[in-house]
This record gives structure tokens, C-alpha cells and sequence, in this order.
């Protein structure tokens, strides 16, 4: 929740813990602990950084790639191959020493909040593409977190003036990508949609959009598309809660603050199997069809390798905020992964066309950018 990142605050943690918003993207407030955290070596900030905005940006990109598309890969085999590659790459934290074995089950309560977000975030790249679907959703991210920590958790901000700016800045921003929307959609564009939702017959739409006139059917993509995109803000918003509600120790002690990785994965991977398990007994008992076809040899490579990038660009942003960068550098500065992901829609996949478009997204997306930097900075008090 790309996603799925997503660039949120965590809420709570500490004065000035931001947290990523990528649908998402979970960056917990690494070395905010008042015991003293494990040291970190000051390369180790610059390559979490470098990590966390090159695979979050590129997270998204199997979701279009043509065997995902071609096969009309259900949306839930992609959550569930996907989830396997994030739990898998986690493991390795474990056999490297990283971090310990530690559970707690508020990760569980943040991979069920994400694991729905996720989904609607491949949902929501079928609709309206990557580089306005993640664009938005990470902006809402940023925001619903933000209010979580100001409504919740009684953070209280450091400069309301410029607190107030981010604000505004990511309501222009995320409404502007919204508006873009409306002209990212062409016709083939409508038919990949509609493919990647399983084919005919197994989502119940085609009797609702087969007799919608094109421009009809243009306008409820881009609404449902939208629609999507604040279900994972939402959602994915919401998934560091439980972060702040963990014991400080180990999930707020610098570098072994990935503990809480190692759980969530495992927590969303359990969390995706009982979702897909419930919809297949859905389909051999209730509704006597058969499940979607697995496409394991054409799908499960890319679906795996956007689990394991979403995972990367996770790690990276935990680390991204440890000193030299610190919270104040370290966090703004991974929300450079929507530029990417924009540069990824755009030049890989042609999602926008003509000069205009292309730089009035580019436009809107860093207007969203310094909105969230603004309330990384000053939105939490000091």
C-alpha cells in the first residue's frame, strides 16, 4: 500500500516521530526510546535512505507488468504471492542477527489493518495507474497518521503556522492529483482495469459496466480508482497505531526496531492466507464456481518481487531515520520514492500523456511532498 509503503507520523512515539506513508510503508520512529538505542553506523542512514525511496517507488511496478495483466490475475493471489515475499524477506533479519525473535500481537493488529489496504492499493493502480494512485494515497497517509498523533495520541504541534501549511499543502496537492486523474484514462487503459480484477464473472461487475457507455465507463474508473486511493490512505494511516501501543523494548531501540518488521510479515502473511482461504471456500461452497486459476510459472515472480521491494523500502525507512539524517531529514526525504513511482507510471507504463499532464503531476506530487515535509518538521510538538 506501494504501497503497500505508501510517509505517516508515528503517532505518539516520541515529540517528533514521523512515520512513513506508504500504503503502506511503515517507518516506526527508530531511536526515539529514551534508553539509549543500538549504534548505527552513519552509512547505515544514507543506504535505509537510498533503499526506502528506490523500492518504494518501484514497489508497484510488477502490479502492470504484462504477465500480471495478460493472466487477469486475481487481486488476492497477488496479496497472497506478494505477502510471501515480504515474510521471506524479513527471515533473513532473523538468520542475519539483526534483530531477535520477539513478538507482539499489536504487529498482528497492523497487518490487518494493512493487508486491506494493500489490496485495494493493486486495485487502485488498475484504475487510475501508479504514479496518481500511490501519489494520492501516500499523501492521505501522511495526513491520516498526522491526525492520528494530534487527535489520539496528543502530539501537539511545534509551529501551528507551518504545521497548518502541511496541511493545506497536502489537501492542494492530493485534490490536484485527483483532478489529474480525470484524463489518465484511455481506452485500453479501461480493458487492463477491468482485467486485473479477475476477468468477467468473477467480481460481479460485468452485468454494472458492460452496458456503461465508454465516456460512462472512463468516469466510474476514475471515481472507483479514487475511491480506492482513500481506502488505503485510510487504512495504511492507520497501521503504525499499534507501533506506538508495542512495548518500547526491543520496537523502539534504534536498529532492532525492525523487530516489529519481523512480526507485522508474518502477521500479514496469516492475515492474507485466511482472507484467501475464506474466499475459496466462498466460491467451492456458497457460490459453486472455482476459484480463480493460480498462474504460479507467469505470476508468482512478480508478485513475490513487489512483496520483497515493499519490504526493502519498510527496513530502509526505519533505518533512514537514524543519525546523521534524523527524523527531520531522514523522514521527508523518503517521500522522494512518489517521484520515482511518478518517473515509473509515467515513462514505463505511458500512464500520462503530453507535456502538460506529465508536468502538472510532477507539479501536484511535490506540492504533496513539502506539504508532508512541513508536517514532518513542524507538525509535532518539540
Amino acid at each position: 500500500m506501494g504501497g503497500l509503503g505508501e510517509l505517516a507520523w508515528a503517532a505518539g512515539t516520541h515529540a517528533a516521530a514521523p512515520l512513513p506513508a506508504h500504503p503502506g510503508e511503515l517507518a516506526w520512529a527508530a531511536g526515539t526510546h529514551a534508553a539509549a538505542p543500538l549504534p548505527a553506523h552513519p552509512a547505515l542512514s544514507y543506504c535505509g535512505l537510498g533503499a526506502a525511496v528506490l523500492a518504494w517507488g518501484t514497489y508497484t511496478l510488477p502490479m502492470k507488468s504484462q504477465a500480471v495483466v495478460s493472466r487477469q490475475l486475481h487481486f488476492l493471489l497477488f496479496a497472497l504471492y506478494q505477502s510471501a515475499g515480504i515474510a521471506s524477506s524479513s527471515l533473513l533479519l532473523l538468520a542475519s542477527g539483526v534483530c531477535p525473535w520477539t513478538w507482539t500481537w499489536w504487529a498482528a493488529a497492523s497487518a490487518c489493518a494493512w493487508v486491506p489496504a494493500n489490496m485495494c492499493a493493486f486495485l487502485c493502480v488498475g484504475d487510475i495507474g501508479i504514479a496518481l494512485g500511490q501519489s494520492i494515497w501516500s499523501g492521505l497517509v501522511a495526513l491520516v497518521s498526522f491526525l492520528w498523533g494530534q487527535l489520539y495520541f496528543e502530539a501537539g504541534m511545534n509551529e501551528p503556522a507551518l504545521g497548518g501549511a502541511g496541511i493545506a499543502l497536502l489537501a492542494v496537492g492530493v485534490g490536484a492529483l485527483g483532478l489529474i486523474s480525470g484524463g489518465a484514462l484511455n481506452e485500453e487503459e479501461v480493458e487492463e482495469g477491468e482485467r486485473r480484477r479477475g476477468g468477467k464473472g468473477q467480481q460481479g461487475e460485468e452485468l454494472l459496466l458492460g452496458e456503461l457507455p465508454q465516456q460512462g465507463l472512463l468516469r466510474w474508473r476514475r471515481a472507483r480508482g479514487l475511491l480506492l486511493a482513500v481506502t488505503v490512505g485510510l487504512l495504511a494511516g492507520s497501521t503504525m497505531v499499534p507501533l506506538r501501543l508495542a512495548p518500547d523494548v526491543p520496537f523502539h531501540d534504534g536498529v532492532r526496531a525492525v523487530a516489529f518488521d519481523v512480526g507485522f510479515s508474518a502477521g500479514v502473511l496469516a492475515v492474507t492466507l485466511l482472507i484467501a482461504g475464506a474466499f475459496v471456500a466462498d466460491c467451492v461452497w456458497r457460490r459453486r464456481v472455482a476459484p480463480p486459476p493460480l498462474e504460479l510459472r507467469a505470476c508468482f515472480g512478480p508478485a513475490f518481487l513487489s512483496g520483497v521491494l515493499w519490504n526493502v523500502g519498510n527496513v530502509g525507512s526505519i533505518w533512514a531515520v537514524l543519525p546523521p539524517l534524523g527524523l527531520t531529514a531522514g523522514y521527508p526525504l523518503t517521500m522522494c520514492c512518489l517521484l520515482v513511482s511518478g518517473g515509473v507510471g509515467v515513462a514505463v507504463y505511458g500512464e500520462l500523456r503530453g507535456r502538460r499532464a506529465i508536468g502538472a503531476f510532477f507539479g501536484a506530487a511535490t506540492v504533496v511532498l513539502i506539504g508532508a515535509s512541513l508536517l514532518g518538521v513542524y507538525g509535532s510538538a518539540a
